[in-house]
């Protein structure tokens, strides 16, 4: 039976033990999570393999598979509506899909939120919020959204949705908080809330003062509160009173008892002082509010703030110039001069550079106030006759110049130097003296009588030898030429000096240029003038104290060959070939200062003192600098009285109450005592015919030497600003005042901080 044999074969085969064939790898539990995501969010792809231990996951994005195969997808991937799955094969099995999401929009998030200002008072017209936001998709940060402001006030909602409330929803000591939300679309961010501020106390607002009285010396003054304070909570308000006395904190006594005004007695009331008064509200919570501050000037003396050698008959402020701060305190140091000082040798002179900061509220300053000194070498050298303030390389610090006409050469007295020390501002600071044998440029004239360095100055801006560069001038009034005595100029380049060591010959090889003048006397003085012609070169002011004229100079003229070439040498010049104009016709022999003055018109003028002018009565006049020939009779002019010698001494000193000012000093003057001295000052714009000191018809401040023979107003340097206060001050030489101790003459220097 065949087919019965074969079914039993077939059965026979089951009985073997053999196993099924294998089934395929699979991945199961495919799961794309969150499935209902957000921007910002991360996807992530979980799955099972079943039959295998390794496989792949491929992501894809709208359809489009990307090149990420982590189990994780972030939101750099995606955007706001695109659709998103993964898939997933094992090795050896097949893909597998996950679901499908779409992502949804993420509303931006308020990161911080902060009320501002910090400690809000009821000063304050509004609370406002600071707010820092964030939005999950950078994509999107351009899209709007829509932020929700909820204000509290004490935990109450105030019904405000605005980036600030007002101050009617607040008082002092309220509880003010913040919560923002943001919606974007139909999403919204969490509710964030800030640091809620409690509402303080406001201060007193600044009260209106004023200084009332008849603000002259010896007069009681008063500070007052002409408008009060107002208080925006409503507290009580009182005041504190401040007095300074020349910016120094000074201690008074009331004497009105009053709440509201601070009256100062007769008696602490300074003729020409300077007094502030500082006035603080407060209310009764503590509030302090902004401090009022108003400054007078009491008329009728002079504040004095004395300097004086320790040599007596020095002389000491028979010359002056204020230097431009050298030491960084932010004002001005002093340079004085005492030529007849002897403590090296007899009338040998000497220079110091005062310490403007060392003027304080005391009426004597110690000799800590001399920061540099320099003493004359040889006997009647006269050192300290000229000073000068030259920047002569350029590096901006003053390198100091000392005139000594009496220095003595191999031929006679009276031949004079020029001693030149250079600063880097602090070279300006020495221990111990120095003699004028320490100076690091010298110039020494070689023939008798010359008085070379009788006045000093530098160019910034100069044409000689056919180069424009800077020079330094000396006047030399005793110059001879050919026997007869005409007086003139020393100039030297730039590229002669900038080396600032040895000594200049004034030869031609060093490059020095001799103007020669045409009588007795030319170079007593030198002055600045700007460019007055337009030709872009400084030009140059030269009196001759014996002719009783000064000639303006073109600077840019110095290389010029003389048009007689019979003449002295190339190196020569006339002072009639760089003269663009005169002024001249001085009574008697005798000028002695001459300063650039500004006109609050824009242009220029020359003021100068002729103190011999009418008997020593002496005179200033005012030149508006005009080309030609001009006489000082038709100039306009201030004259003195009674031998005063007014104009020994001249300067600009600045403004006093928005206006411009001149002073005059007059040194023989007999107001006070006999010669104790004057100074007297005018303003510009009233200035405008020739007086006398007596007929004086417009605003005339006046300040006088408190000793018989002070010689007060001898010289004056101006304007500065000797405390760094912002305001202009007055510095006056008073070379005869004696001084306790030391003896007759010692001379010292005043400083008018009220002029």
């Amino acid at each position: 039976m065949p087919i019965l044999s074969l079914l039993f074969a077939c059965q026979g085969g089951n009985d073997t033990g053999q196993a099924p064939a294998e089934t395929s790898p699979k991945a199961v539990d495919v799961v794309l999570s969150p499935d209902e995501p957000r921007e910002g969010e991360v996807l992530t792809c979980s799955y099972t393999f079943e039959g295998t231990e390794a496989g792949s996951v491929q992501w894809k994005v709208n359809g489009v598979p990307i090149s990420v195969t982590d189990d994780s997808l972030d939101s750099s991937w995606w955007d706001r509506e695109d659709w998103v799955r993964c898939v997933v094969t094992p090795d050896g099995g097949s893909a597998v899909d996950s679901n499908l999401v779409q992502i949804a929009n993420s509303a931006p998030v308020p990161t911080s939120v902060t009320i501002l200002p910090d400690d809000p008072t009821v000063d304050d017209t509004v609370v406002y919020a600071e707010l820092e936001v964030e939005d999950p998709d950078p994509a999107d940060s351009e899209l709007y959204y829509e932020v929700t402001y909820s204000w509290t006030v004490n935990g109450d909602e105030a019904g405000i949705d605005e980036y600030a409330i007002g101050r009617a929803y607040f008082e002092k000591g309220d509880v003010v908080g913040l919560g923002v939300q943001i919606r974007q679309y139909q999403d919204r961010s969490p509710l964030v809330e800030a640091d809620p501020v409690t509402i303080g106390n406001a201060p007193p607002s600044q009260p209106q003062i004023a200084i009332e009285g008849e603000l002259v010396g010896d007069e009681p003054i008063s500070c007052v509160v002409v408008a009060p304070s107002e208080d925006p909570d409503g507290d009580a308000v009182s005041y504190a009173f401040v007095w300074r006395s020349f910016g120094v904190v000074t201690d008074y006594v009331d004497t009105d008892g009053q709440a509201d005004s601070f009256t100062l007695a007769a008696g602490d009331v300074l003729a020409g002082g300077s007094y502030t008064c500082e006035v603080t509200p407060s209310d009764d919570d503590g509030g302090v509010g902004e401090v009022a501050t108003t400054t007078t000037q009491v008329g009728g003396g002079v504040m004095r703030y004395l300097w004086s050698t320790t040599s007596a008959a020095a002389r000491a402020g028979t010359t002056l110039v204020a230097v431009e701060d050298q030491d960084g305190d932010g004002a001005a140091e002093i340079f004085v001069g005492a030529p007849h000082a002897s403590d090296n040798s007899t009338q040998g002179g000497a220079a110091y550079l005062l310490s403007s900061m060392a003027f304080g509220d005391e009426s004597t300053v110690e000799e800590e106030a001399v920061v540099w000194e320099v003493q004359g070498g040889s006997t009647t050298e006269y050192a300290g006759s000229a000073l000068a303030a030259l920047d002569l390389d350029g590096d901006r610090y003053a390198d100091l110049g000392i005139g000594a006409p009496g220095w003595r050469a191999t031929d006679g007295s009276d031949a004079g130097a020029v001693y030149l020390f250079r600063s880097d501002g602090s070279a300006l600071e020495e221990a111990d003296a120095l003699t004028v044998y320490d100076a690091t440029l010298t110039h020494s004239a070689a023939n008798a009588d010359e008085r070379t360095g009788t006045s000093l100055l530098d160019l910034d801006d100069c044409y000689l030898h056919g180069v424009r560069q800077a020079c330094v001038v000396v006047g030399v009034p005793g110059l001879v030429d050919q026997g007869d005595v005409k007086g003139g100029l020393r100039i030297w380049p730039e590229d002669a000096v900038d080396t600032f060591s040895g000594q200049l010959s004034g030869s031609v090889d060093e490059g020095a240029m001799v103007v020669l003048g045409s009588g007795d006397g030319v170079g007593s003085l030198l002055t600045h003038l700007p460019d007055l012609d337009g030709d872009g070169f400084d030009d140059l002011a030269v009196a001759s104290a014996g002719s009783g004229s000064i000639h303006l100079l073109d600077a840019d003229a110095f290389y010029e060959a003389p048009a007689d070439t019979a003449a002295p040498a190339p190196s020569f010049l006339a002072i009639e070939n760089l003269t663009y104009a005169t002024l001249s016709g001085a009574d008697t022999d005798e000028l002695t200062s001459m300063v650039h003055v500004e006109l609050e018109s824009g242009g220029s003028a020359l003021l100068v003192g002729g103190p011999g002018n009418g008997s020593d009565n002496g005179a200033a006049w005012l030149w508006e600098v005009q080309g030609g020939d001009h006489l000082l009779e038709d100039q306009i002019a201030m004259s003195g009285v009674d031998g005063m010698r007014l104009g020994n001494s001249v300067a600009q000193v600045g403004e006093r109450r928005d206006e411009q000012w001149v002073a005059f000093g007059a040194p023989g003057a007999d107001v006070t005592f006999e010669d104790a001295g004057a100074v007297y000052a005018v303003r510009l714009d009233e200035w405008t015919s020739s007086s006398t000191v007596e007929s004086y018809g417009g605003e005339l401040v006046a300040t006088y030497g408190e000793e018989a023979f002070d010689a007060f107003g001898t010289a004056l340097a101006g304007p500065v600003d000797i405390d760094g206060d912002g305001r202009f001050d007055l510095v006056v030489g008073a070379p005869r005042l004696d001084a306790a101790g030391v003896g007759f003459d010692v001379g010292g220097v005043v400083v008018w901080r009220t002029w």
